[in-house]
């Protein structure tokens, strides 16, 4: 029995082998994608009109990679490894072996697995980073709610403004130092960072400390980033601040936090939940981010939580509605985001030693907060309130019997994209303002906007609503 992927529309995906097939292959083998495939997708985003931006510093990137030589190199051949090509070689068979665990065998993932130092390094190298970017990017989405957090901030008894922070299920810290970053560029200089990490793996947040210093975040005597780890289970040891935190992060952490429950069951678990972060978020002005891989079992788990939970908190992003989700009633398709972006050199010398493909970045998230009457849910209800605003959560839909193409948005009905004489119909979204040529010979070649953009209709007489 094969294992099938969900193909966007008009992009090729990597065929996956059978499990017979996986099981007498090494790690890297395993993952091995077809290698036309591979090329297609690389010649389509050099045809890409929008630009790829770069969600990783390059100070990130040269700080990583200095802290993985220093601390992790082995001592033979340590002069060989002193750059991206020679470290990604060196990182490639472990991290086609976690890509293994993570993506097939995530269920039986043993509670030791960071003990060993090559699985560590592996992770600091690819995961760090991807998910880093993700954040960076959703961060991105949520700066206008980030400013507005930052300006209600009243001051503590001494005076200063603190933002605190807690990142939950943090591993290595990639989330809390990705939106501490983001954070550090729009705050006064007189504004500080409390960033609190929980993890089980007493590794993984051994490395936190060190690696802020090498990214640039933390400096030994006098940093406006104060951090600290505790070791526990979330659920258990998520820590009480007076005040409470303005911020909490989950990423990749939901799925073992809820798993693949019965409804009743998950129902029971997303309550707990919602229970804990009410109770550690500050009044009336405190929000969660929940990231999740964009795998259709990750984002239907997510998606639950939001239908479960619809009614007791007020969705800030990506959703412009407070209804239920249309994609997850239907159950065709999941909400996520993808992005063309400019990849950490690390990255792409992994993608090309393990012939992984992370040419598009991908994720799923979900920004919510308790209080529908606070300065951020205001902030969040304009933005849908503005004419036309909708999301795009599909590629572009052939109809065939209309010879025009489909799109998916959400806040708002689906929407028929006419075809006009030259097939050149202009988009403006929130990244770029280009064309793209649809016909319907060769859909594979247009070039169109990625899932989870913001939509704002140019030119009304080229769209029209559904039933109208």
């Amino acid at each position: 029995m094969k294992r099938t992927e969900k193909k966007s529309n008009f992009e090729t995906l990597p065929k996956v082998q059978s499990t017979n097939e996986k099981l007498n292959k090494s790690p890297r083998e395993r993952i091995k994608p077809v290698v036309a495939a591979k090329k297609l997708a690389g010649e389509r985003e050099n045809r890409a009109f929008l630009p790829r931006p770069r969600y990783i510093p390059r100070e990130w990137e040269d700080g990583l990679a200095a802290y993985l030589l220093e601390h992790y190199r082995p001592k033979h051949g340590a002069a060989k490894v002193n750059d991206a090509p020679s470290l990604a070689r060196l990182l490639g068979n472990d991290v086609a072996e976690l890509a293994e665990i993570y993506n097939h065998a995530r269920g039986q993932m043993k509670p030791n697995l960071f003990q060993k130092t090559g699985l560590r390094a592996a992770y600091l190298g690819h995961y760090f980073l991807l998910n880093a970017a993700r954040t960076f990017a959703i961060m991105g989405e949520l700066q206008e709610i980030l400013t507005i957090l930052l300006q209600k901030i009243e001051p503590g008894e001494d005076g200063c403004k603190v933002v605190r922070l807690l990142d939950l299920g943090s591993g290595p810290g990639s989330a809390g130092l990705a939106c501490a970053a983001t954070l550090l560029t729009l705050m006064p200089k007189e504004m500080n960072i409390e960033l609190d990490f929980v993890d089980k793996a007493p590794q993984l947040l051994a490395d936190i400390g060190p690696l802020a210093h090498y990214l640039g975040l933390s400096e030994p005597k006098d940093s406006r980033l104060k951090i600290r780890t505790i070791r526990g289970d979330i659920l258990q040891e998520a820590p009480k601040v007076a005040g409470g935190y303005h911020i909490i992060l989950m990423a990749n952490i939901l799925n073992e936090v809820i798993g693949a429950s019965r409804r009743n069951v998950l129902e029971e678990k997303a309550e707990n939940l919602r229970t804990l972060l009410e109770s550690r978020l500050a009044p009336g002005l405190g929000f969660v981010t929940v990231i999740e891989p964009a795998t259709k079992d990750c984002t239907t788990t997510l998606l639950a939580c939001r239908e479960t939970l619809k009614e007791r908190l007020y969705t800030l992003a990506p959703c412009l509605h407070d209804e239920s989700c249309r994609l997850f009633i239907g159950g065709k398709d999941w909400c996520h985001s993808e992005r063309a972006w400019t990849r950490p050199r690390l990255i792409e010398e992994l993608d090309h030693v393990t012939s992984l493909d992370h040419t598009l970045l991908r994720w799923s998230y979900w920004a919510f907060t308790p209080w529908a009457d606070g300065p951020i849910a205001a902030l969040a209800q304009k933005v849908r309130s503005c004419p036309g605003m909708a999301r795009l959560v599909s590629g572009f839909i052939p109809v065939k019997s209309k010879h025009c193409y489909k799109l998916q948005l959400c806040g708002a009905k689906e929407m028929i994209l006419q075809q006009t004489k030259d097939d050149n119909p202009a988009f403006l979204l929130e990244e770029a303002t280009f064309s793209a040529k649809l016909t319907t010979k060769e859909p594979e070649k247009a070039v169109y906007p990625r899932r989870g953009v913001l939509w704002f209709p140019r030119r009304k007489s080229l769209v029209s609503r559904e039933g109208s």
